[in-house]
């Protein structure tokens, strides 16, 4: 018998998922590839499904004392969760202990 999930089955659940925001820091307000405005909306919208979802939602910062904190609207959507403050922009290089 295969294991191999086909029509509804095969559809992601909340319990199966996880949403993680990384660096959603109010430097976005810097990037020029996109008007910031979009950006943080459609991060927002993103998040607001997720919870409605019940998604489980992981919140990263890089050195959020040094101006990396998570922007508010996120705050606001998920005020319970932790953020979880790197040292390191490059995520793969933290080790929590």
């Amino acid at each position: 018998m295969s294991s191999l999930k086909t029509g509804l089955n095969a559809l992601l659940t909340p319990e199966e998922s996880v949403l993680v925001l990384m660096i959603i820091t109010v430097s976005v307000a810097n990037l020029n590839s996109h008007e910031p405005t979009t950006i943080i909306n459609n991060v927002i919208g993103l998040a607001k499904t997720a919870k409605a979802f019940g998604v489980p939602v992981i919140l990263t910062t890089v050195v959020a004392a040094r101006g990396g904190k998570i922007i508010k609207g996120i705050q606001d959507v998920f005020p319970n969760n932790e953020v979880i403050d790197r040292t390191f922009i490059n995520t793969w290089q933290m080790r929590r202990s």
